[in-house]
């Protein structure tokens, strides 16, 4: 960085700007009223989509790479809410899932196994 240190501004674990000669990070986070982090994606007119995952059923990598078919959708059940998955929801990231799954091999969105589901999941919207 042609010997010029880096500026932070800290307060406990948490930066809130950093600056060096050629880029300025801030966290707007606390810059902002307090709110959730959905509250904080609409103000910034971001939209929010959260993926689906059964993240109790699988303890591996392993595993992820041995599960070639998509759960059912009882492995979904959020715990933390006491909550199904709407069946909208599980049958649109199960047919991605089969998609992709059936693309030809030469296809960069090809997946063979839960392993990729992580980041496809993720981009798929309503």
């Amino acid at each position: 960085m042609d010997g010029v240190a880096p500026s932070f501004i800290k307060k406990g674990a948490s930066y809130f700007h950093i600056e060096t000669q050629k880029f300025i990070f801030n966290d707007t986070l606390h810059y902002s009223a307090p709110c959730s982090y959905s509250q904080y994606l609409k103000q910034w007119g971001v939209d929010e989509y959260k993926s689906i995952f059964p993240y109790e059923l699988y303890h591996s990598v392993e595993e992820l790479e041995a599960a070639v078919d998509f759960p059912d959708r009882t492995k979904f059940f959020n715990k933390l809410k006491n909550q199904e998955l709407p069946l909208d929801e599980y049958n649109r990231a199960r047919q991605e899932f089969y998609r992709r799954k059936d693309l030809p091999n030469s296809n960069s969105e090809k997946i063979r196994n839960m392993k990729g589901t992580k980041i496809i999941i993720n981009h798929i919207k309503s």
